[in-house]
């Protein structure tokens, strides 16, 4: 694309070009390109903006045109730079548009024909004439300045440096100084003392540098600058005022001559012995003396002739394989040699393979090969990362030059052979062929199989192996000891060690690089030159423990461990010659067989079921070797009766130095006095609760049971300090299942012997719970808490790891006793009803108390007067009033129970009915109130869990019955007169009586409505009774006077008072 500064400066007005060309002068163009296809130059401008404008010159018409992402977007100040930076660039003269672009011609000279002439004539007429520039020159006239050229040498190479000089009239030339041209300025300012000649030359060759005195001669064009300055008589030597002279052309000849540093190549020209050679084409002489110059003679390019003058002396030894190399590159016609070499051609490569040893960055050995090709003995290394060679190359070897043809077809299999052997070179260790895995194991095992199967089969194929200096690949097989020695109390010492040999290992070093390689089955370790590969997979069972001691820096000694850290030990291969009880207690705690029996005490009050007895021998085993457990049986197994019997069999065998400690909550307190009472009554129970407690502080001592709570734990700690305890029992030990709670840091203050948790539900919500919990009655058999969570409870709850939930399970086994009702169900007898004992507290016990004492004293004062018979009626709804205050306040239609928040009965169901069903089982909930149904159906709600209700006002009530039976809800409540007879209610395995209904035959039919012909499963039935109240004595009452109970409560309800008054007012006391 042509055009000129004219076009330019039509772009826009004379300030925006005055500011462009400023910017070009400035160097603002960053580049300039041509877009052929859409005819027009692409620039981009530096601006005002930290980023470029983009510009682009195109012919709009017959108007050059700008466009530009500058703000003022058309014909601007960085289209004038454009602009000039490529009229700049542009090599040619002349400044005629673009054919593509050029003016239409004048339509009337277009059409404007010769008559009577024909077309060829026409056609000859008009042949173009020659318009090549005139080569030749301008006679010189003197008293004018001409531009003078010198030939001078500057930075390795001749340059036409420029003078402007004044020819005088003798012809001489003075006022010479140098003379700094810009070819930019030529194509539209011209200095008059310009000779034509001195355009072409100008715009022929390029400066040196922007704005130069100098122009570099070189090529065709250099020559041509020669020819026609030589003829000018204005191209001067560097010294002096006489112009060099054209002369005779001369041959170029090339001869070896003999020197002490070998053959010397040298170039000779005829009849001339004084010459420097000029790099134009065709190439030129200068001699300085005669100031003369001349063509050179020769096939050879300048460029050529300048590099075999540089070639330095060839020792002899080199000189056939250099003569060789010469050859290749020049004919004899343009290089004779003394003697022609004989090349052999090398095109066929045999793979080689050197085995060696190499470092990793974190200073491993590494075994691999080194990989090259040998060309008729001549070694090639494989381009892995570089370019294949694409020009053979000449080398000497033995004696004779070969000519080596890379096969780049036939290397590039062989490389592919051991891709398929899963090797691959390596960046990092001097393209090193490894095996390809960052796994140490995989590495050996990799590198052991090639040397035993693929190495022999690649020496058959015509591979050749070798082995480096260094190379040394040997594996040693190594198993860890692992020895015991029985201590004092149940605890044992143990000790890892690791032999290779007659030396022995640092433990701790080996199991640091273990846990670092995060415990593989299989350790492989650096040993010298060697390789250790050790079976670690026995570690697995011990890991917990042995990262515990790794932490301590424990491992190169031995260890005293506690019991129970056997456990772990289960499947090992172990020295325990010197630890025959710490192996009795592993084959114990592995399976239990062999517990030692537990003689059922003599001061126990039941019968044990096997599986309970089964429990207590657990439980004397733990007591035995100082071990603490969680029995976790189901709901109504029996886990208050285990744990009585075993402070019982402590007690009659002297075992019990100081009492066992009950925690529970506040609600079980007076179930576990009433138990006790009840099983064991030869213990001394102290209860440690109420307002006036402080006193039982001073009597623990002479007591063998003391029973608490965990809210009076928190305030009373301070009297546990220095007391020790025997037994440690936590009833729903869930209470401490978040370890950070206050509770849970008290619990762990106390001191105790033998720690038991009693929970149905361990786990409620997360393995966390189950650590805790652990932590309490065996603290580090599960390390500590963030260890744990690392260990387990991510692997197993957020990964889903089986095998971690399976080795939880084996480490808690022997420590954690659970038993299910499905577990256990042939040793069930069909029904067991279970009293369940709840403590009424603060407001709502005041609350009963306030009623109980101002009926007794109305009734006492009323049967004074009146007599019992008269007074029937006052004192059923006495009784009435107290049974209410025990179910839940809000029954009691008094102002002052209306803001009463605790509700003994609620909140036992509250926490046990979830319970329940997660055991699987299927409810009834038996109240004589209906109002109790609708409180205890608002919880259920509450907690979404659904229900079936069956009442007198439920209209569809077999559709409430088959929601039952059929499984869509677990969970029926009942009230007595509409279900407490009539229905077949199989499904249920769990019956609670939420308030004891006084004849015991109605109550009775009730519970038959689950345990009946057709029950296929233990029923359970719970009895809920509010301890310490008219419940508790109500029921005493059906035990001991029956007939009373039954004369007061008939089906009816009208059955006469008995005379015994004093019994029915001691219900009140």
């Amino acid at each position: 694309m042509h055009f000129t500064l004219d076009d330019i400066q039509q772009l826009t007005d004379p300030a925006a070009f005055k500011r462009g060309e400023a910017y070009f002068r400035q160097n603002k163009v960053i580049f300039s390109n041509l877009d052929e296809v859409h005819e027009q130059i692409i620039a981009e401008v530096r601006g005002t903006e930290p980023y470029p404008y983009e510009v682009f010159l195109f012919w709009e018409g017959d108007t050059l045109t700008s466009d530009c992402s500058c703000p003022v977007g058309y014909n601007c100040k960085h289209g004038v730079a454009a602009g000039m930076q490529w009229l700049s660039k542009a090599k040619a003269p002349g400044n005629a548009k673009s054919p593509n672009n050029t003016k239409a011609p004048d339509k009337a000279k277009a059409s404007d024909k010769a008559p009577g002439k024909s077309s060829l004539t026409q056609w000859l007429a008009a042949l173009p004439t020659d318009t090549a520039p005139d080569t030749g020159t301008t006679e010189l006239q003197p008293a004018r300045h001409y531009l003078l050229y010198r030939l001078e040498h500057h930075q390795g190479q001749f340059v036409l440096a420029l003078y402007k000089s004044y020819l005088k009239k003798d012809g001489s030339w003075g006022q010479q100084k140098s003379y700094y041209v810009n070819a930019y300025h030529l194509s539209w300012d011209t200095p008059d003392f310009y000779l034509p000649e001195d355009l072409i030359t100008l715009k022929q060759l390029p400066a040196l540098t922007y704005n130069s005195a100098m122009l570099s001669l070189q090529g065709e064009d250099g020559y041509l600058a020669l020819t026609r300055l030589l003829s000018s008589q204005r191209l001067m030597p560097v010294f002096g005022n006489q112009p060099l002279q054209q002369a005779e052309p001369r041959a170029l000849n090339w001869a070896w001559q003999e020197t002490n540093a070998g053959q010397q190549l040298v170039a000779r020209l005829d009849g001339l012995t004084d010459w420097q050679l000029l790099a134009v084409n065709p190439p030129c002489y200068l001699n300085r003396k005669k100031a003369i110059i001349g063509d050179i003679i020769t096939p050879l390019s300048s460029d050529r002739i300048a590099h075999l003058c540089d070639m330095p002396p060839v020792p002899k030894e080199q000189m056939a394989i250099t003569a060789a190399h010469l050859r290749r590159a020049f004919t004899p016609e343009q290089l004779p040699l003394e003697q022609e070499p004989e090349l052999v051609t090398a095109d066929t490569p045999i793979p080689h393979l050197t085995l060696t040893m190499a470092q990793t960055q974190e200073g491993l050995p590494q075994p691999g090969a080194q990989l090259h090709f040998e060309y008729s003995g001549i070694v090639q290394r494989p381009c892995y990362f570089s370019n294949f060679p694409e020009q053979a190359q000449i080398h000497d070897h033995g004696g004779h030059q070969y000519l080596v043809k890379r096969n780049k077809a036939a290397e590039n299999g062989y490389c592919d052979q051991l891709y398929d052997l899963g090797l691959w070179p390596s960046a990092e260790l001097d393209e090193l062929w490894t095996p390809d895995t960052h796994d140490d194991i995989q590495i050996v095992r990799q590198w052991q199989a090639l040397l035993e199967q693929d190495v022999p089969e690649l020496e058959r194929q015509g591979w050749r192996i070798g082995k480096a200096p260094d190379y040394r690949f040997e594996i040693h097989d190594a198993r860890f000891d692992i020895e015991l020695q029985d201590q004092h109390s149940g605890w044992f010492d143990f000790s890892l060690g690791l032999q290779l040999g007659d030396t022995k290992l640092d433990t701790m070093e080996v199991i640091g690089a273990w846990l670092q390689a995060d415990m593989p089955a299989e350790l492989l370790l650096p040993v010298g030159d060697d390789w250790l590969r050790v079976d670690t997979q026995p570690l697995w069972t011990l890991r917990d423990l042995l990262m515990e001691l790794f932490d301590q820096s424990r491992l190169n000694q031995p260890v005293t461990l506690p019991g129970f850290q056997a456990a772990q030990l289960q499947g090992l291969e172990l020295d325990a010659r010197q630890a025959p009880l710490t192996r009795a207690m592993m084959a114990q705690l592995q399976n239990f067989t062999g517990l030692q029996p537990v003689p059922v005490p003599a001061g126990l009050r039941a019968e044990l079921r096997p599986y309970q007895q089964q429990g207590l021998n657990w439980l004397g085993f733990l007591h035995r070797y100082g071990l603490g457990g969680i029995l976790a049986d189901d709901m109504g197994l029996g886990k208050t009766l285990q744990a009585l019997a075993l402070i019982q069999h402590l007690k009659e065998t002297d075992q019990l130095q100081q009492p066992a400690m009950i925690l529970a909550p506040t609600s079980l307190v007076g179930n576990w006095q009433h138990e006790a009472s009840r099983f064991t009554p030869d213990l001394r129970v102290l209860i440690i609760h109420g307002p006036q407690r402080h006193a039982a502080f001073e009597q623990i001592d002479d007591h063998d049971l003391v029973i608490t709570t965990y809210p009076l734990l928190l305030r009373d700690s301070e009297h546990y300090a220095q007391q020790h305890f025997g037994v440690l029992v936590l009833d729903e030990a869930q209470a401490i299942k978040n370890p950070i709670t206050k509770v849970a840091q008290r619990v762990r203050e106390l001191k105790g012997g033998l720690r038991l948790c009693l929970s149905g539900t361990p786990l409620e919500n997360h393995l966390g719970e189950l650590w805790a919990l652990m932590d309490f009655v065996l603290p580090g058999l599960l390390g500590g808490r963030s260890r744990f969570n690392r260990n387990y409870r991510q692997p197993i709850e957020t990964d889903g790891n089986r095998q971690r939930q399976q080795e939880l399970g084996q480490r808690l086994a022997p420590f954690m006793l659970r038993r299910t009702k499905a577990e256990v169900v042939k040793e069930l007898p069909e029904k067991t009803e279970i009293t369940q004992y709840v403590e009424l507290q603060g407001k709502q016990r005041a609350l009963y108390e306030s009623i109980r004492v101002s009926m007794e004293k109305r009734l006492r004062t009323l049967v004074a007067q009146k007599g019992m018979a008269r007074s029937h009626i006052e004192f059923l709804d006495a009784l009435l009033k107290l049974r209410q205050a025990c179910i839940d306040p809000r029954l009691v239609k008094l102002e002052k129970a209306a803001d009463i928040k605790e509700h003994a009965k609620l909140d036992w169901l509250s926490d046990a009915l979830p319970r329940m069903l997660e055991e699987g089982r299927h409810i009834l909930v038996f109240s004589q109130f209906t109002e109790v149904l609708g409180l205890i159906e608002a919880d259920l709600k509450q907690q979404n869990i659904s229900y079936s209700k069956l009442t007198g006002k439920t209209r569809k009530r077999q559709e409430a019955i088959n929601r039952f039976q059929q499984g869509e809800a677990r969970i029926f409540l009942i009230s007595l007169k509409a279900g407490g007879s009539g229905l077949n209610l199989t499904a249920a395995d769990v019956v609670i009586h939420v308030d004891p209904w006084w004849n015991p035959a109605v109550e009775n039919q009730a519970t038959d409505r689950a345990h009946r012909i057709g029950q296929d499963k233990p029923v359970f039935v719970y009895k809920l009774v509010a301890a310490d109240t008219v419940e508790e004595r109500i029921q005493q009452m059906q035990q001991q006077k029956q007939a009373l109970a039954d004369a007061l409560f008939s089906d009816a309800g009208s059955a006469g008072l008995p005379s015994d008054a004093d019994s029915l007012l001691a219900l009140l006391s």
